[in-house]
């Protein structure tokens, strides 16, 4: 349904604006096809217009553009012989060329005086020339196939489209069109997101009237009870209409298909464990992908940053969230998490109209009228595709929104699918009727689809196997009490429907009293398919507001302002009235002690009294009464007094309130206060910060405690700088002690000491070092007295610097902490050939798809599988580092312009990057830390990535001549479902370049190799290869339109853990033809000769033979691009690859790209 929109929305955008599109004057956009044949490009004979020059595939950092003689410096030496395609607009003068009325000579010539004329220059020209280029657009189309004698007819199309100008003079246009559809969401470790696959089009109107088409955003209107923060793709108008000169109607109304859910969860945290968490929707056990951008996570009721230099990080892909180092997660804190997740359940469709009427004949008046709706497609479902008989079985539910059903399916066999046959079994005399795993081709086969069900709920278990996919097991019963943790049934949700509606008005009765109120109904269905319980899906809300704002005259100038604010507040909810997302904050149930708010089965008043007094120079004082019902089951009275006071230096401030809960069974009492002061000196301010809790639940009947009562006390002593733009610090000591209810006494339950401080600091400009670093000591005790201590450590520390003017710049990074990691599972997935990374070979003759017989595929144009990630229920807590070190040494910046001895060292050049992710299980604190342990036989070791990199260049910016040094150290390891599994990689190359004549650029390299693969559970993936290869390539420049490149390749190779061994010869041609004003021809011919010792197979034989066979192998490939005329370039590519004992492949493209 998405798609066939995005698609739909496309059409019409391209068939509104075709005619005006091609009505535009284009004559200064221009596009070409040029080869690199010299440091200095001259593209064209007039000005190019600033920031219109696109090179395609080429970073802009590579080159250097001077828009006034249109030439372009080549800055990185690795484009040299390539051709490349660019799209600019030139201005129709060449301003390189000079332009005079007078020769300079008549006023440089001895004893003649000239006096100069003044002269004034129309901007009528610069207006033309503006009129012609008010749109601007840019982008292209792409329509093309593949085929070949290994793959399928594949139809290939792209389209990028990016407009920016007016379409008239009040008419303002702005749109990003792409078809691209990213299949994963961005990284969320950055406080700003970019989201590649957005689409959008605005049209303005005189700023009086707005289209939006394509990914919406939909922000909450002013309302009290409609809150919501969507992402459609659809539609939307906006508009302000004076009805008169003294009135105006302002609206926003639209639609479309939705994109997620919204949904609030409270995380269940674990003690010191940063994370990962996950977040589950209202799919218990479940992997979701949240949408990117639209989480808001709360700790304490305070609102974290997104980033890895802020709070948290998060994973939209797959749902989960991890805090950083700067917030330690202990077990008295409270984290809410409301986000949006893709709910792919069906097609969901949005509608909204937000108005509002303010007159400006009577300003005291304003009315808002609002109405929202979205709902699901009962006959679209998506993921499951429902049969009658799902419906039925949802149709007999009440108002329930998820269900289980049974997921068994007969089914013929297929390679690559995980199928299982029907057995009965008998266990102490007992028969059961059980599924169990099967490679047989033959017979009853049956499809089955798990899902976990809990801890000792279910009747199978995940099994350690290497089969492409999850195989499940069943595991007996103990005394009729599952062994479990799944079941063959599939989690199916109910279509539903929510609409909203809210009536709201403000009066302002005088200066200073405003009266506010808003009615609001909704009609919610959580099952579209039943009947049942429809006369609960109608409810409705009201509220009544009057604020009263007064500021008192102050007595002279020289003193600040007193203001005065009241607020007297009720509203009442019903108890079938629904809401998009809930108004209230997130600690409202924490707030009133409500055990289940979902279970509240009747209407709700909540009566509020708020008076607040401030002053910018004695701060704010604010008291606060509630009173809190729900019909005929709770009264809760609350009140609060919050203050923020200051008096010279010293400052307090204080939030305490206090609550009293009956109902027919539970009475509560709650007491919360958080106080804090401090004072200021002249270079640091020191304070004192107490938090106390107290929360007593009691049993009416046996006048008894509770077991969720408890006891909070936190002290803690803080240490920080005053303003300071060089550096900042803080140093704090907390003390916590928690008490339980046990045989209705408190205990103290839990004790724990933390030391935490940061620090920013500026020593010097261009050095930053800062960091941040807490300690927990944490002592639990048992009803019994008996105590278990567990410590906690959490860092993370940042430098970056530059010294000598850039001669010396170096990063350093360093965090450590505990978390947890996920045991995971892959499988890959049949995709297009030449869209995979991986290819599958039946290595063992079973037909049957196995983990191990997948391997990266040599060759791109062949690959027709991808690697997907299978997350799991199984954590293991762990201790998480990470390290990241660069250092760059360039001694051109201080003696590039000396000579002698500091001219030559002025050649050097040295860049290293050090990159370590490792999460261990060590007991040991010092090992826990330490990222340097990087021994993959370590069984304590449950993840570790290092990646080390070393760049040395002499002489590297010379097109003479010049030498390089490459190291690269590359150790992967990860424990996975069916055990541990690596790959560590290890080389030396040695790279001398020359020039020994203008045409010709010779190379020649060698490079020393190890490569290292271990798993415990294939025995196929062990091996060790030790690898020797010599480079040489001659590049021959013969003209600027055509260059040949020669590359012969010696590469031996020797299995260190056998005896096996290869030896291969390459040799490769390229050719390069620029035909001018025609196009681009390339063709590469290589043969391989390969030569093993003896008959490698499984996994080392194709890394050992690179995907080759045996014997003589050749690989061609031909490609063509030409530029027919300015919008149309055509590319035409064949790959085809032969061998001695594999048959012949051919591939083939076409391709047409048709230019904005």
């Amino acid at each position: 349904m998405k798609s066939f929109l995005k698609h739909f929305l496309i059409a019409f955008i391209m068939v509104f604006f075709v005619n005006f599109l091609n009505g535009q004057n284009n004559t200064f956009v221009r596009s070409k096809i040029f080869y690199i044949d010299s440091s200095v490009i001259k593209l064209d004979t007039l000005s190019i217009i600033p920031g219109s020059l696109i090179i395609e595939d080429v970073n802009p950092t590579q080159y250097q553009l001077n828009c006034i003689d249109a030439t372009i410096h080549i800055l990185d030496s690795n484009l040299m012989g390539k051709n490349m395609f660019c799209t600019y607009k030139v201005i129709d003068i060449d301003f390189s060329k000079k332009y005079f009325h007078k020769s300079d000579q008549i006023v440089t010539q001895k004893g003649v005086v000239y006096t100069p004329q003044i002269l004034n220059i129309s901007n009528s020209w610069l207006n033309s020339y503006h009129d012609e280029v008010h749109l601007e657009s840019n982008g292209a189309i792409t329509r093309g196939f593949s085929m070949g004698n290994n793959q399928d007819f594949v139809l290939n199309s792209a389209l990028n489209l990016q407009l920016k100008g007016f379409l008239a003079p009040e008419i303002e246009i702005k749109a990003n069109i792409t078809d691209k559809n990213v299949p994963i969401q961005p990284e969320g470790n950055t406080k700003n997101i970019q989201e590649f696959d957005k689409i959008f089009i605005t049209i303005d109107y005189k700023k009086k009237w707005q289209l939006q088409a394509g990914d919406i955003e939909i922000e909450s209107p002013k309302s009290h009870f409609l809150i919501l923060s969507k992402k459609i793709l659809g539609m939307q108008i906006s508009t302000q209409n004076p009805i008169n000169l003294k009135s105006t109607l302002s609206n926003t109304f639209g639609g479309g298909v939705s994109k997620g859910k919204y949904y609030r969860q409270k995380l269940q945290i674990t003690n010191g464990r940063q994370g990962p968490y996950k977040l589950t929707g209202n799919l218990p056990n479940a992997t979701i992908v949240i949408l990117s951008g639209s989480e808001r996570v709360y700790v304490d009721n305070q609102l974290l940053t997104r980033g890895l230099d802020n709070d948290y990080t998060i994973d939209y892909n797959i749902g989960e969230i991890t805090f950083t180092s700067k917030i330690m997660i202990t077990s008295e804190k409270e984290i809410h998490v409301e986000y949006e997740y893709s709910d792919l359940s069906y097609a969901k469709y949005t509608l909204f109209s937000f108005n509002e009427f303010k007159s400006e004949k009577n300003s005291k008046w304003s009315l808002r009228v609002h109405f929202f709706h979205e709902q699901d497609l009962p006959n679209k479902s998506i993921q499951p595709i429902l049969t009658d008989s799902m419906k039925l079985f949802m149709s007999h539910l009440n108002n329930e929104t998820l269900a289980l059903y049974p997921s068994v399916d007969t089914s013929s066999f297929y390679p690559n699918e995980i199928l299982y046959i029907k057995k009965d079994t008998l266990v102490n005399e007992v028969q059961f009727e059980i599924y169990e795993y099967t490679a047989q081709q033959n017979g009853s086969l049956f499809r089955l689809s798990f899902s976990y069900v809990g801890q000792n709920k279910g009747n199978y278990k995940l099994l350690s196997s290497g089969s492409n996919g999850r195989v499940f097991y069943w595991i007996a019963p103990i005394q009729d009490t599952p062994q479990g943790d799944y079941e063959p049934v599939i989690q199916i949700q109910t279509p539903q429907r929510v609409q909203v509606g809210t009536i709201g008005a403000d009066y302002q009765i005088s200066k200073s009293l405003k009266f506010s109120s808003e009615f609001a109904f909704s009609n919610s269905d959580k099952n579209l398919f039943s009947t049942l319980d429809n006369k609960n899906n109608a409810g409705f809300a009201y509220n009544f507001n009057l604020a009263h704002h007064k500021t008192f005259l102050k007595k002279d100038t020289t003193q600040k302002s007193w203001v005065s604010s009241s607020f007297l507040g009720y509203e009442f909810i019903h108890r079938n009235f629904k809401q998009v997302e809930s108004h209230r904050n997130v600690e409202f149930s924490k707030d009133y002690n409500l055990q289940n708010v979902d279970l509240i089965s009747s209407g709700q008043h909540l009566f509020t009294l708020n008076s607040k007094l401030s002053n910018d120079t004695f701060g704010e004082i604010q008291i606060q009464s509630n009173v809190y019902t729900i019909e005929k089951q709770m009264f809760a009275f609350r009140n609060m007094l919050t203050t923020s006071l200051k008096w010279r230096s010293l400052q307090f401030k204080t939030n305490t309130s206090f609550l009293v809960n009956n109902d027919s069974l539970i009475q509560s009492d709650y007491l919360r206060s958080l106080n804090q002061i401090s004072k200021s000196f002249k270079r640091f301010d020191i304070g004192f910060s107490e938090r106390f809790e107290l929360n007593r639940f009691k049993h009416v009947p046996t006048d008894t405690f509770v077991a969720n009562s408890f006891k909070y006390q936190e002290a803690s002593i803080f240490l920080k700088n005053s303003d300071s733009t060089h550096y900042t610090y803080l140093f704090q000591v907390k003390n916590v002690i928690s008490e339980k209810v046990s045989k209705n006494q408190f205990y103290t339950n839990e004790i724990a000491n933390e030391a935490h401080s940061s620090f920013e600091f500026t020593p010097f400009r261009n050095n930053i070092l800062k960091g941040t670093a807490t300690f927990r000591n944490n002592h639990l005790y048992d009803t019994l007295g008996s105590s278990f201590e567990e410590n906690f450590f959490l860092a993370g520390i940042n430098y970056s610097a530059s010294f000598l003017k850039n001669f010396i710049t170096l990063s350093s990074f360093y965090e450590a902490g505990s978390g947890m990691e996920q045991k995971k599972i892959f499988t890959f997935i049949k995709v297009a050939t030449g869209q995979g990374t991986h290819v599958w070979f039946d290595y063992n003759q079973n037909g049957i798809e196995e983990i191990n017989e997948f391997e990266i595929s040599a060759f791109q144009n062949e690959a027709n599988y991808v690697q997907v990630w299978i997350t799991s229920n199984e954590y293991m807590n762990t201790f998480n580092t990470q390290f990241y070190q660069s250092i760059q040494i360039r001694p051109a910046q201080l003696w590039k312009n000396k000579t002698g001895v500091l001219n030559f060292f002025s050649r050097f050049q040295n860049s290293t990057v050090l990159r370590m992710n490792q999460k261990n299980t060590h007991k040991n604190f010092e090992s826990a830390i330490n990222p340097f342990n990087i021994d993959y036989n370590d069984t304590s070791i449950v993840h570790s990535q290092v990646n080390i990199t070393n760049h040395l260049s002499f002489n590297n910016q010379s097109q003479i001549w010049g030498m390089e040094y490459f190291f690269k150290l590359n150790q992967n390891k990860n424990v996975l479902y069916y055990g541990p599994e690596g790959v560590n990689y290890k080389s030396h190359e040695f790279l001398i370049k020359g020039r020994p004549q203008k045409k010709l650029l010779l190379k020649i390299s060698y490079t020393l190799s190890q490569k290292k693969l271990f798993s415990d559970y294939f025995e196929s993936k062990n091996y060790l290869l030790n690898s020797n290869m010599i480079r040489t390539e001659l590049q021959f420049i013969y003209s600027n339109t055509f260059n040949i490149n020669l590359t012969y390749i010696f590469k031996d190779k020797i299995n260190k853990l056998g005896i096996e061994k290869v030896k291969s010869n390459e040799i490769e041609l390229d050719l390069n033809y620029r035909i001018v004003q025609k196009g681009v021809l390339q063709l590469k011919l290589k043969y391989v000769n390969m030569q093993e010792n003896m008959t490698i197979l499984d996994n080392l034989g194709y890394d050992m033979l690179e995907g080759q066979s045996n014997g003589n192998n050749g690989i061609c490939t031909l490609s063509y691009q030409t530029q027919i005329n300015d919008y149309l370039i055509v590319d035409f590519q064949y790959n085809g690859r032969v061998s001695e004992t594999q048959k012949t492949v051919h591939n083939g493209s076409l391709q047409l790209k048709v230019l904005f």
